[in-house]
């Protein structure tokens, strides 16, 4: 069937020098990353199939959320 997925997106914002000079730092960076957020299906026979790994529809891949901070000491 035919399917559109958005699999990973991940977003980051590097803190400004002024902040991370007044923290003791060399730079600070946060980002967002999501796994398997959206997938869209012509077919309800196969919304929650996963096509790439030969998975079924009884077992769906799970959506993940990573929150993390990067800091340049």
């Amino acid at each position: 069937g035919s399917y559109i997925k958005l699999k990973t997106v991940t977003i980051g914002y590097r803190l400004p020098k002024s902040f991370t000079d007044r923290a003791g730092l060399n730079g600070a960076r946060l980002y967002l990353s999501g796994n398997n957020l959206f997938s869209w299906a012509k077919s309800d026979f196969v919304q929650n199939y996963d096509a790439e790994r030969g998975g079924s529809a009884k077992s769906p891949l799970l959506r993940q959320f990573v929150f993390g901070i990067n800091l340049d000491l």
